[in-house]
């Protein structure tokens, strides 16, 4: 279930605004608390004391939402089945084929779009990840909004959730500790939560996940003037960004873990957990992922890749994503044929 949230945020911003004009307050890293999800609310164990005692939510979502607000991740165990995960990888390997409008990002390139890309086997290196494969993969698309997903993330949130993007990996990303929220903007920030579908095994030795547990709640980092997002390229605040996540991370005791997962397992983390990818031990290895971004449907109204058009939004299993307004792009071009409905 979902609970109607007041929209605070035009007060919150005048109010801020007022303050900082009157110079009574200097500006500080963190999440505007009139906006915040009602899982981050200083009042949040009573409110789901409440919600369980009214039947709301059950004894095991309870629990869950106990571990989600002590780690910030929660993991579902094979909630993907087989044939939605193989049919996506179906429809990998023929868009590296038949290189339909899409996006990619590549080290060394950047983004550019897949047509331009050397083919796979001419790759130098396996940091490379498809962007947004759901909007051109039926079961990409089903996958990301899973019912399971779903609801946890209704959950989570406290309301109804829209789909922000997905990232297709063949190999380990070995990516720096980061915090996501950082780098993937909602409209209100704190809004975000992320999940990692493991599409085969995953451990050290494909490089998996690396995640701090009870990091979502050191304190942020000042990109500048009490902004906690990274708007401007300037790789010193960057490199800063990471040895506060080390510092904090360090003062906190939070301990990295490896995520050991199977196949069809779901890990979704807190848009302020710190995390990254681990290092890849055997280079041969194949680690396949589906990676998600997820806010609520107050939180993100506007397309980030067509920020100044009307949002076209495809309902699915009670949540919503974007569809994809780019030219020659055909939405769903890969028919999931195992699908009760069409999109």
């Amino acid at each position: 279930m979902t609970e109607e949230v007041p929209d605070c945020r035009i007060y919150s911003m005048l109010t801020s605004l007022i303050n900082r004009i009157a110079g009574l307050t200097k500006p500080k890293a963190q999440f505007d608390p009139a906006t915040l999800p009602w899982t981050d609310r200083p009042d949040f164990q009573q409110r789901l004391a409440d919600k369980r005692a009214a039947g709301e939510i059950s004894a095991d979502e309870a629990a869950m939402l106990l571990q989600w607000d002590r780690d910030g991740f929660v993991v579902l165990p094979k909630i993907i089945e087989d044939n939605l995960i193989d049919a996506l990888w179906r429809d990998e390997a023929r868009a590296w084929q038949e290189r339909p409008v899409c996006k990619m990002e590549s080290e060394g390139t950047g983004v550019t779009m897949l047509s331009e890309s050397k083919p796979k086997q001419e790759l130098t290196h396996h940091h490379y990840r498809i962007m947004d494969f759901h909007n051109l993969s039926q079961a990409g698309a089903h996958i990301m909004m899973h019912p399971k997903i779903v609801r946890t993330l209704e959950l989570l949130f406290g309301e109804q959730i829209c789909a922000m993007q997905s990232l297709l990996f063949e190999y380990g990303s070995e990516q720096h500790k980061h915090q996501d929220f950082a780098y993937v903007h909602a409209q209100i920030p704190s809004h975000l939560i992320g999940s990692w579908v493991a599409c085969e095994e995953a451990g050290p030795e494909n490089g998996s996940l690396v995640y701090f547990p009870g990091s979502h709640k050191i304190p942020m980092f000042d990109f500048g003037d009490g902004n906690v997002l990274y708007t401007k390229h300037d790789p010193a605040k960057h490199d800063e960004f990471e040895r506060h996540l080390d510092t904090e991370c360090n003062r906190l005791g939070c301990e990295p873990k490896t995520l050991r997962a199977q196949k069809g397992d779901v890990l979704l983390w807190h848009g302020a957990l710190v995390h990254g990818g681990g290092t890849t031990e055997d280079r041969n290895r194949t680690r396949r992922t589906f990676v998600c971004h997820y806010s609520t449907q107050r939180a993100y109204v506007k397309d980030r890749r067509s920020w100044d058009d009307e949002p076209k939004f495809i309902n699915l299993n009670g949540g919503r994503y974007h569809a994809w307004q780019f030219a020659g792009h055909e939405e769903g071009r890969y028919f999931f044929d195992s699908l009760k409905t069409q999109l």
